[in-house]
């Protein structure tokens, strides 16, 4: 992401595992932690809700034609969709006043 975006600060939301706290993190990159136990402030839960919603009724022979569906999916989301899933200002409002 550092070297993706490297004329930008951005800013990374984080569960409180130990793996992400002992990070050399880049200078244009700044990690928010969420609070502990707090899945409704994880953006990826709302991405997982619409994935899980879109491969209900799916029926799978075996798990390499599953990955065919999941891929499909994953592919058919427009940027747009993403954003409007993981992106919302209540979110970062959330986030950054728990963590400060």
């Amino acid at each position: 992401m550092s070297e993706q975006f490297p004329d930008t600060l951005n800013f990374l939301q984080l569960d409180n595992a130990k793996c992400h706290k002992n990070i050399d993190w880049p200078e244009n990159i700044i990690p928010i932690f969420q609070p502990s136990y707090s899945p409704e402030l994880n953006p990826i839960e709302r991405f997982w809700l619409e994935l899980k919603r879109s491969l209900r009724w799916e029926n799978c022979k075996n798990l390499e034609e599953l990955r065919q569906k999941v891929s499909i999916t994953l592919n058919s989301f427009e940027p747009t969709a993403i954003v409007s899933l993981t992106g919302w200002d209540e979110l970062t409002q959330a986030i950054l006043s728990a963590t400060s």
